[in-house]
Protein backbone atom coordinates (compact mmCIF):
# COMPACT_ATOMS: atom_id res chain seq x y z
CA UNK A 1 0.00 0.00 0.00
CA UNK A 2 1.85 3.50 -1.02
CA UNK A 3 1.35 6.63 1.42
CA UNK A 4 -0.87 9.43 0.37
CA UNK A 5 0.31 12.84 0.78
CA UNK A 6 -2.24 15.17 2.67
CA UNK A 7 -1.58 18.89 3.58
CA UNK A 8 -2.84 20.38 6.69
CA UNK A 9 -3.09 23.61 8.63
CA UNK A 10 -2.79 24.08 12.62
CA UNK A 11 -5.50 26.01 14.36
CA UNK A 12 -5.99 27.06 17.95
CA UNK A 13 -6.48 24.55 20.67
CA UNK A 14 -10.00 26.00 20.99
CA UNK A 15 -12.13 26.99 18.88
CA UNK A 16 -15.54 28.66 19.74
CA UNK A 17 -18.19 26.69 18.03
CA UNK A 18 -18.86 29.72 15.61
CA UNK A 19 -15.34 29.34 14.25
CA UNK A 20 -15.71 25.60 14.02
CA UNK A 21 -18.84 26.10 11.37
CA UNK A 22 -17.24 28.84 9.68
CA UNK A 23 -14.25 26.76 8.75
CA UNK A 24 -16.58 23.80 7.93
CA UNK A 25 -18.73 26.35 5.42
CA UNK A 26 -15.66 27.10 3.51
CA UNK A 27 -15.00 23.27 3.59
CA UNK A 28 -12.54 23.12 5.87
CA UNK A 29 -12.42 20.25 8.27
CA UNK A 30 -11.49 20.69 11.87
CA UNK A 31 -9.05 17.59 12.76
CA UNK A 32 -6.58 16.22 15.73
CA UNK A 33 -3.83 14.55 15.57
CA UNK A 34 -2.68 12.38 18.86
CA UNK A 35 -0.97 9.43 19.54
CA UNK A 36 2.55 7.92 20.58
CA UNK A 37 3.01 9.92 23.90
CA UNK A 38 2.97 13.14 21.56
CA UNK A 39 1.21 16.44 22.54
CA UNK A 40 -2.56 16.58 20.80
CA UNK A 41 -2.66 18.61 17.85
CA UNK A 42 -5.02 20.49 17.19
CA UNK A 43 -5.33 21.23 13.02
CA UNK A 44 -7.47 21.69 9.78
CA UNK A 45 -7.74 19.55 6.32
CA UNK A 46 -9.45 20.73 3.56
CA UNK A 47 -12.29 19.57 2.98
CA UNK A 48 -12.06 18.50 -1.05
CA UNK A 49 -8.09 17.17 -0.57
CA UNK A 50 -9.65 14.61 2.30
CA UNK A 51 -12.51 13.23 0.52
CA UNK A 52 -10.27 12.40 -2.51
CA UNK A 53 -7.78 10.31 0.09
CA UNK A 54 -11.22 8.32 1.29
CA UNK A 55 -12.06 7.53 -2.21
CA UNK A 56 -8.74 5.58 -2.52
CA UNK A 57 -8.86 1.90 -2.57
CA UNK A 58 -7.78 1.68 1.24
CA UNK A 59 -10.40 3.77 2.00
CA UNK A 60 -10.14 4.26 5.50
CA UNK A 61 -7.28 2.26 6.05
CA UNK A 62 -4.82 4.74 4.22
CA UNK A 63 -1.67 5.61 5.37
CA UNK A 64 -1.40 9.62 5.28
CA UNK A 65 1.64 11.42 5.16
CA UNK A 66 0.42 14.81 6.86
CA UNK A 67 2.33 17.72 5.98
CA UNK A 68 1.43 20.64 8.28
CA UNK A 69 1.99 24.10 6.79
CA UNK A 70 3.22 25.63 9.74
CA UNK A 71 4.82 22.51 11.60
CA UNK A 72 7.93 24.48 12.15
CA UNK A 73 6.87 26.15 15.19
CA UNK A 74 7.24 23.00 17.14
CA UNK A 75 9.38 21.09 15.21
CA UNK A 76 6.86 18.83 13.52
CA UNK A 77 7.00 19.53 10.07
CA UNK A 78 4.97 16.29 8.84
CA UNK A 79 3.31 13.34 10.77
CA UNK A 80 2.37 9.90 9.71
CA UNK A 81 -0.82 8.88 10.64
CA UNK A 82 -4.07 6.70 10.13
CA UNK A 83 -7.53 7.70 10.30
CA UNK A 84 -9.39 6.86 13.93
CA UNK A 85 -12.29 7.97 13.75
CA UNK A 86 -14.69 10.50 11.29
CA UNK A 87 -17.92 11.94 12.46
CA UNK A 88 -20.28 12.83 9.97
CA UNK A 89 -23.38 15.27 9.55
CA UNK A 90 -26.05 12.84 10.45
CA UNK A 91 -28.52 14.25 7.92
CA UNK A 92 -25.79 14.96 4.96
CA UNK A 93 -23.05 11.43 5.08
CA UNK A 94 -21.12 13.34 2.84
CA UNK A 95 -20.24 16.51 4.97
CA UNK A 96 -17.20 15.62 7.59
CA UNK A 97 -17.71 17.47 11.11
CA UNK A 98 -14.44 16.25 12.58
CA UNK A 99 -11.34 13.50 11.74
CA UNK A 100 -9.47 12.13 14.79
CA UNK A 101 -6.07 11.28 12.97
CA UNK A 102 -3.67 8.88 14.74
CA UNK A 103 0.18 8.69 14.84
CA UNK A 104 1.39 5.41 13.79
CA UNK A 105 5.01 4.07 13.19
CA UNK A 106 5.42 2.40 10.18
CA UNK A 107 7.01 -1.06 11.59
CA UNK A 108 4.70 -1.44 14.34
CA UNK A 109 1.95 -3.62 13.73
CA UNK A 110 -1.93 -2.02 13.64
CA UNK A 111 -5.44 -4.13 14.38
CA UNK A 112 -7.49 -2.79 11.51
CA UNK A 113 -10.89 -3.92 9.96
CA UNK A 114 -10.83 -4.89 6.30
CA UNK A 115 -13.52 -5.43 3.68
CA UNK A 116 -14.26 -8.87 2.40
CA UNK A 117 -15.60 -9.06 -0.97
CA UNK A 118 -17.73 -12.26 -1.73
CA UNK A 119 -16.65 -13.29 -5.40
CA UNK A 120 -19.45 -15.60 -7.47
CA UNK A 121 -23.05 -16.67 -7.21
CA UNK A 122 -23.65 -19.89 -4.84
CA UNK A 123 -24.78 -22.94 -6.18
CA UNK A 124 -27.62 -23.20 -3.21
CA UNK A 125 -28.59 -19.95 -4.17
CA UNK A 126 -29.44 -21.55 -8.05
CA UNK A 127 -31.31 -24.02 -6.00
CA UNK A 128 -33.73 -21.73 -4.71
CA UNK A 129 -31.66 -20.98 -1.10
CA UNK A 130 -30.94 -17.38 0.30
CA UNK A 131 -27.57 -15.63 0.74
CA UNK A 132 -26.95 -14.72 4.09
CA UNK A 133 -23.49 -12.17 4.32
CA UNK A 134 -23.28 -12.00 8.29
CA UNK A 135 -19.75 -10.05 8.60
CA UNK A 136 -18.96 -7.85 5.47
CA UNK A 137 -15.44 -7.08 6.78
CA UNK A 138 -13.25 -8.64 9.56
CA UNK A 139 -10.52 -7.47 11.85
CA UNK A 140 -6.77 -8.45 10.99
CA UNK A 141 -3.22 -7.61 12.62
CA UNK A 142 -0.48 -6.18 10.03
CA UNK A 143 1.98 -3.49 9.44
CA UNK A 144 0.73 -0.32 8.19
CA UNK A 145 1.84 -0.60 4.62
CA UNK A 146 0.51 -4.36 4.14
CA UNK A 147 -3.02 -3.73 5.02
CA UNK A 148 -5.04 -5.35 2.19
CA UNK A 149 -7.39 -3.08 -0.02
CA UNK A 150 -9.81 -6.13 0.59
CA UNK A 151 -10.13 -9.76 1.14
CA UNK A 152 -11.60 -12.00 -1.42
CA UNK A 153 -13.34 -15.10 -1.02
CA UNK A 154 -15.07 -17.36 -3.94
CA UNK A 155 -18.21 -18.52 -2.42
CA UNK A 156 -19.55 -19.82 -5.75
CA UNK A 157 -19.93 -23.98 -4.40
CA UNK A 158 -21.51 -23.13 -1.57
CA UNK A 159 -24.77 -25.37 -1.27
CA UNK A 160 -27.91 -25.20 0.52
CA UNK A 161 -26.99 -25.41 4.58
CA UNK A 162 -23.50 -24.90 3.75
CA UNK A 163 -21.30 -21.86 4.81
CA UNK A 164 -17.70 -20.13 5.14
CA UNK A 165 -16.26 -19.36 8.49
CA UNK A 166 -13.56 -17.10 9.46
CA UNK A 167 -10.53 -19.68 9.32
CA UNK A 168 -11.60 -20.07 5.25
CA UNK A 169 -9.67 -16.60 4.28
CA UNK A 170 -6.75 -16.98 2.74
CA UNK A 171 -5.01 -14.00 4.24
CA UNK A 172 -2.01 -12.33 2.23
CA UNK A 173 1.62 -12.85 4.00
CA UNK A 174 2.03 -10.94 7.56
CA UNK A 175 -1.57 -10.31 8.11
CA UNK A 176 -3.10 -11.98 10.82
CA UNK A 177 -6.73 -13.08 11.63
CA UNK A 178 -7.78 -11.01 15.22
CA UNK A 179 -11.58 -12.88 14.58
CA UNK A 180 -12.62 -16.51 16.27
CA UNK A 181 -11.65 -18.32 13.82
CA UNK A 182 -15.48 -20.42 13.67
CA UNK A 183 -17.03 -17.11 12.82
CA UNK A 184 -19.65 -17.59 10.86
CA UNK A 185 -19.22 -15.14 7.51
CA UNK A 186 -21.69 -15.90 4.96
CA UNK A 187 -24.14 -19.32 4.77
CA UNK A 188 -26.65 -20.27 2.27
CA UNK A 189 -30.46 -20.91 3.88
CA UNK A 190 -32.55 -23.57 2.88
CA UNK A 191 -35.86 -22.10 0.75
CA UNK A 192 -38.80 -20.88 3.50
CA UNK A 193 -41.63 -23.39 3.37
CA UNK A 194 -44.79 -22.35 3.20
CA UNK A 195 -47.17 -22.99 5.45
CA UNK A 196 -49.87 -25.79 3.55
CA UNK A 197 -53.70 -24.27 4.14
CA UNK A 198 -55.65 -25.71 6.98
CA UNK A 199 -58.34 -28.31 5.15
CA UNK A 200 -61.94 -27.13 6.21
CA UNK A 201 -64.80 -29.28 6.95
CA UNK A 202 -67.31 -27.82 4.41
CA UNK A 203 -70.32 -29.88 5.87
CA UNK A 204 -69.41 -29.12 9.50
CA UNK A 205 -69.34 -25.57 8.32
CA UNK A 206 -72.46 -25.47 6.88
CA UNK A 207 -74.15 -27.21 10.30
CA UNK A 208 -73.29 -25.61 12.80
CA UNK A 209 -75.64 -21.93 12.22
CA UNK A 210 -78.21 -23.92 11.79
CA UNK A 211 -77.84 -25.31 15.52
CA UNK A 212 -77.25 -22.29 16.90
CA UNK A 213 -80.66 -20.99 15.14
CA UNK A 214 -82.46 -24.27 16.70
CA UNK A 215 -80.59 -23.32 20.13
CA UNK A 216 -82.20 -19.91 19.43
CA UNK A 217 -85.58 -21.37 18.58
CA UNK A 218 -86.11 -23.77 21.57
CA UNK A 219 -85.29 -20.76 23.75
CA UNK A 220 -87.66 -18.98 22.36
CA UNK A 221 -90.24 -21.71 22.91
CA UNK A 222 -88.90 -22.00 26.47
CA UNK A 223 -89.84 -18.10 27.33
Amino acid sequence: MENVTLKAKKRLSKNTRGELNRFRQEDMIPAVIYGREKETLPILLDGKEFRQVLSTEAGSNVVIDLNLTNGQENGQASETVMIKEIQRDILVQERLLHVDLIRISLTEKRSVNVPVDYLGEPAGVNEGGVLQILKREVEVNCLPTAIPDQIEIEISELGIGENLIAKDLSLPEGVELQEDPEETLVSVLAPAQEEEPVAVDEETEEEAPEGEEAEGQEGEEEA
